[in-house]
């Protein structure tokens, strides 16, 4: 109805409620509604990433539904699991050509409700990896799939290694405006002449003041994006970006003054507003309505997938991976049935099988007849009625020699299965064994280890440290850091698996000034830490020099996965703070593992990329 004109009331009238009928139709979910969501890993090649993410998933759905999964689902394996909550199945298909994981959790959030939700990662081909999310409705009448969206798992993936969603890159972290050119960019995404390639919606936050936002805003705004992840792009533009934004849309179309705005797929400045919702600061003060208004958005952004054409051909399903798991191998067994059904004796399986006996006359079999055609093994034609019927001795014999070449080969496989059961079974024993003695082995190490750290304590209380850290020979080469910290700081300092792949493409040049900062966690730094928390940790290390900090990380902190479990890298050690050079500019991102004591670095040496720096 903007900026229109009515000759009558009636015509007005007419006018809301087409407009009123086609908000009616967006609304309604049918029954039986999948939504589907899958992004690519950009990881090709390496199935320790497959490995990784599976974990990921695994643990997220863990702590969801508060479900304690089986050792054997920790290894990737089929398995199956009920709770009062909740059925968790998994399948695990490993082919030649593909590898693919499906985990399905089953849930009745109410009566006449049932909710299916699968996470497939795996590989086909040569193709990238990938994660497939489908949220299916199963329910008597339609429920809200964004309520049981997993984006959560899907921004913990996103964070964990770089993937992409169809041909951007997938993001768990809000993009903030901070520059003209990305302002230009996010414009000409936006109002994109040729609408259709932006199959997207975009969740826009205002900042209300100029300067830094405040810490509520910011966190409100890392709750947005990473519930969007997947069916949204969430954006912050600041104060002075707005007023880009009104000069292009128009102030009815635009978002500002702290205010968050909904632009579904296909914005233009011609669009009707109502279309595209607007909500102002002053509606979300407190937490609780910021959260309603980001699952409001959530459900637009939602059924905006669910409107958008999805190929779902090869869409990789439980029940079709289960299936094939399962499947055994029944060439020979089922050989051997076909042999025995047609070399089976008696008139009644004769007749099944073709066998016709001649045409006989009234006083008896007519001597002439000639022989009836049969099909294999041949018969010959005898003159009396007791003796007719038998196949020929060289057809028997063949068949006979088949059948028992296909049994005996139909015994050594049965054979040769029991016997990798067997392998297997004492496999899985020795296996179980051999993880109750290394868990008890580390019980034992961390024992050790905080016995040692309490001597040394002791040791330092009395003024007599004799731990000779400072004689320990630094590394001139990354090729030698990783060995290096293994043997001398061990038990002191961890480094993850992405960290030790972060070494070995490592720019900086600097290598020994990154070993005194290891060595600086794991002395002075963890018996800070173990001691209570020493406050003159944070700030410039004297010890190691000048342009050397430890401090939070504040914005781009992030969160990683070690030792099976989800941890949040909160500090770092940084040098070079003016330059993003990678040979000059040093981040050494860690956390602090209470229950081990150790520091445990999460990505080092280079400067992690976020939406906020």
């Amino acid at each position: 109805m903007r900026g229109g004109s009515f000759q009558s009331f009636e015509q007005l009238q007419r006018t809301v409620q087409k407009k009123r009928l086609r908000e009616v139709d967006e609304e309604v979910l049918q029954p039986g509604t999948t939504l589907r969501v899958r992004a690519e890993i950009e990881a090709v090649g390496d199935d320790r990433v497959l490995h990784e993410c599976r974990s990921i998933v695994l643990s997220w759905f863990a702590d969801e539904l508060e479900i304690s999964f089986p050792r054997k689902g920790w290894r990737h394996r089929a398995f199956a699991r009920a709770s009062d909550d909740a059925n968790v199945r998994a399948a695990h298909l490993s082919e030649a050509d593909r590898d693919i994981w499906v985990l399905q959790v089953e849930r009745t959030p109410g009566p006449q409700k049932r909710i299916v939700t699968e996470v497939a990662v795996g590989r086909e081909g040569a193709a990238a990896p990938f994660v497939a999310i489908s949220v299916d409705d199963r329910s008597a009448a339609p429920v809200e799939l964004a309520d049981h969206y997993p984006g959560g798992v899907l921004a913990t993936l996103s964070e964990a290694t770089e993937m992409r969603l169809g041909t951007r890159p997938l993001t768990a972290h809000p993009i903030v405006v901070d520059s003209v050119s990305l302002m230009h960019v996010f414009l000409r995404m936006l109002v994109d002449p040729q609408r259709d390639r932006r199959t997207f919606p975009l969740v826009v936050a205002s900042v209300a003041t100029d300067g830094e936002p405040p810490p509520g805003e910011l966190r409100r705004w890392r709750a947005l994006a990473r519930m969007h992840t997947g069916v949204a792009e969430t954006w912050v533009l600041p104060q002075s970006r707005t007023y880009d934004l009104s000069d292009t849309v128009g102030k009815s179309h635009s978002v500002f003054l702290g205010a968050w705005r909904f632009y579904k797929a296909g914005f233009s400045g011609a669009s009707e507003r109502s279309e595209h919702p607007l909500v102002l600061a002053k509606r979300m003060i407190r937490d609780e309505e910021a959260d309603a208004v980001a699952r409001r958005f959530l459900q637009l952004a939602v059924r905006e997938r669910l409107r958008m054409p999805i190929d779902i051909s090869g869409w990789p399903e439980y029940d079709a991976v289960a299936s094939r798991e399962a499947r055994a191998v029944r060439g020979p067994a089922r050989f051997v049935s076909i042999l025995r059904n047609a070399f089976s004796w008696g008139g009644s399986s004769r007749q099944r099988e073709g066998y016709r006996p001649v045409a006989q006359g009234p006083s008896g079999p007519a001597k002439d007849a000639a022989p009836v055609a049969v099909s294999e093994p041949a018969v010959a034609i005898a003159t009396e009625p007791e003796t007719a019927w038998k196949p020929r001795g060289e057809g028997e014999a063949r068949l006979r020699t088949q059948l028992r070449e296909a049994e005996r080969k139909l015994r050594e496989l049965e054979r040769r299965a029991q016997s990798g059961r067997n392998q297997y079974e004492d496999a899985r024993q020795r296996a179980e064994r051999a993880e109750r003695e290394r868990l008890q082995a580390e019980e034992e190490r961390d024992r050790f280890q905080r016995r040692v750290a309490r001597l040394e304590g002791m040791v330092r209380s009395m003024g007599k440290d004799e731990i000779a850290d400072a004689r320990i020979p630094f590394p001139i080469r990354w090729s030698e850091f990783v060995v290096w910290c293994d043997e001398n700081l061990e038990g002191k300092v961890e480094l993850t698996g992405s960290a030790r792949r972060e070494i070995d493409a490592a720019a900086y040049e600097n290598v020994g000034l990154v070993a005194m900062c290891l060595l600086w966690l794991a002395g002075e730094y963890r018996n800070g830490r173990i001691s209570g928390n020493n406050p003159n940790l944070m700030g410039r290390i004297d010890s190691i020099g000048e342009g050397v900090f430890n401090r939070p990380c504040g914005g781009d902190s992030f969160d990683c996965v070690w030792n099976g479990r989800s941890w949040r890298a909160d500090w770092h050690i940084k040098s070079g703070a003016n330059t993003r050079d990678p040979r000059r500019c040093l981040r050494i991102y860690y956390f602090w593992d209470p229950e081990s004591q150790r520091v445990v670095i999460a990505s080092m040496p280079a400067h992690r990329r976020t939406a906020f720096t």
